[in-house]
C-alpha cells in the first residue's frame, strides 16, 4: 500500500468515525434539547440510539485492527455516553434484596390496557377469558394504575367473563376513575382523589391520588401523555422504512412523520413541565408518577420531571434493555415508573403478558426508613 492511499484510507475512517460519533452523542444526549428550540431531529435521534451502541462498539474493533490509534475516538464516546447506556441497559446484578416485611413495601402495576382489545385479533382475538384483564387479575399487585380503559363490565365481543369483572372487585376495593379521560385506579389500600393536573390536550391525562399504606402516605400521578397519533398511513410507511425502502420514501417522511413527531415532542415537554411544577408545589414527600409517556427513558419530558427530584425505577432496578410497546415495529420503553422519597424500588419488570400493545410495568417498592 502506497503512503499516498494509506494517508487517504486513514482519512476516510476518521471522517467515518467522526459522523458515527457525534450520531451516537447526539443520542444519547438528545433528550436534552428542548423540541420548542430544536424541533425533532434531536428527540428522534435519541429514539435511535439502541442503533448506535452497536454501530460504535464495531468501529472501535475496525480501528483497533486497522489504524489503531483512531480507536481513541469511539473509546472516548462510549465513556461519554455510558450514563446513558446504564439507563437504557441498567445492570443491576446484585440489587436490593426484597425479603422487606410486607408491611414495609408494596407493589404497583403500571399498564396501558388499550380498552382490553386485542392489539391483533390474529393471534389474540379469540382468547377467553381476556388476556388482559386476566394479566392484571393474575398479577395481584397492590396497585394497578391503568390508561386507556374504564372500570370493565362483561363484554362477549372483548371476552370479559362476568368472573373475570367480579374477581376484579373482590381484589381490589377501592376504584378510582378519572372523570374525563380513560384512566382507572385499582387499590387494596384506601386511596385519596386530589386535584389532577389539567395537561390542555384531549390526547394526554393525568390522575393523581393519595394512598395510605400501613399508615404512610404516597402520591401517586398516573399519566398518559401526548401520543404521536400516526395513522395507518404513517404507520405503513414506517415499516417501508424500516424495511429499507428510503430511497422513494425519505421525502415522504419528511412532511408526513416529522411535522406529527415534532409536535408530540414539543406537548409532551409542556404536559411534563405541568406535572412537574404540580409535583413541586405539592408537600408530598412519597411520589410516583407512573404509565405510558410515549417517549423513552431519556427523552425531555422525563428530564423535566427529574428536576422535582424524581428517578426511574427501571435504571434503578431494572436488569437489561426491554421494550412496553410492541406494534407495528415501535420496540421502545415508553411505559416508565418515577419515585421519589421514602420509596426505595427493589423489583422491577416488563411482563410479557397481555393482549394490549404495551405490556405491563411490575414494580415491588420498599420503604426505607422502616
Amino acid at each position: 500500500m502506497t503512503t499516498g492511499l494509506k494517508k487517504s484510507l486513514v482519512v476516510l475512517l476518521l471522517a467515518v468515525n467522526i459522523v458515527i460519533c457525534l450520531a451516537t452523542a447526539l443520542s444519547a444526549f438528545g433528550g436534552y434539547f428542548d423540541p420548542d428550540k430544536f424541533r425533532a431531529i434531536p428527540a428522534i435521534a435519541a429514539m435511535t440510539f439502541p442503533l448506535w451502541i452497536v454501530v460504535t462498539p464495531l468501529l472501535a474493533a475496525i480501528d483497533f485492527f486497522t489504524f489503531r490509534k483512531i480507536a481513541i475516538v469511539p473509546a472516548v464516546t462510549m465513556v461519554l455516553c455510558s450514563g446513558q447506556f446504564l439507563n437504557f441497559c441498567p445492570v443491576n446484578i446484585f440489587g436490593q434484596s426484597p425479603a422487606a416485611p410486607y408491611e414495609a413495601e408494596f407493589t404497583l402495576l403500571s399498564y396501558n390496557t388499550y380498552q382490553f382489545a386485542p392489539y391483533d385479533t390474529e393471534s389474540a382475538g379469540d382468547s377467553i377469558p381476556n388476556p388482559t384483564l386476566q394479566t392484571i387479575i393474575e398479577t395481584d399487585a397492590d396497585m394497578a394504575c391503568l390508561v386507556e380503559t374504564r372500570f370493565p363490565v362483561v363484554n362477549k365481543r372483548l371476552n370479559i367473563t362476568r368472573a373475570q369483572v367480579d374477581s376484579l372487585k373482590a381484589e381490589y376495593p377501592f376504584i378510582t376513575e378519572a372523570e374525563n379521560a380513560s384512566i382507572t385506579i385499582l387499590s387494596k389500600y384506601g386511596t385519596e382523589a386530589c386535584q389532577s393536573p389539567e395537561l390542555e390536550n384531549e390526547t394526554a391525562a393525568c390522575l393523581k391520588f393519595k394512598v395510605n399504606i400501613n399508615n404512610r402516605q404516597v402520591t401517586v400521578y398516573t399519566v398518559h401523555l401526548q401520543s404521536i397519533g400516526l395513522d395507518r398511513e404513517d404507520k405503513e410507511l414506517y415499516l417501508e422504512l424500516t424495511e429499507g425502502n428510503a430511497r422513494h420514501n425519505i421525502k415522504k417522511a419528511k412532511s408526513q412523520l416529522l411535522s406529527k413527531l415534532s409536535h408530540a415532542f414539543k406537548l409532551r415537554a409542556a404536559q411534563a413541565r405541568i406535572i412537574r411544577d404540580n409535583i413541586m408545589a405539592d408537600t408530598a414527600k412519597n411520589v410516583i408518577v407512573c404509565g405510558d409517556f410515549n417517549d423513552i427513558s431519556g427523552c425531555h419530558a422525563i428530564r423535566c420531571l427529574r428536576e422535582a427530584g424524581l428517578r426511574d425505577a427501571y435504571t434503578d432496578a431494572g436488569r437489561g434493555p426491554d421494550y412496553t410497546y410492541r406494534d407495528n415495529r415501535f420496540y421502545f420503553h415508553i411505559d416508565h415508573i418515577l419515585y421519589k422519597g421514602d420509596i426505595v424500588p427493589v423489583e422491577i419488570k416488563v411482563l410479557k403478558k397481555g393482549a394490549s400493545d404495551h405490556y405491563p410495568v411490575f414494580a415491588r417498592f420498599r420503604f426505607d426508613n422502616h
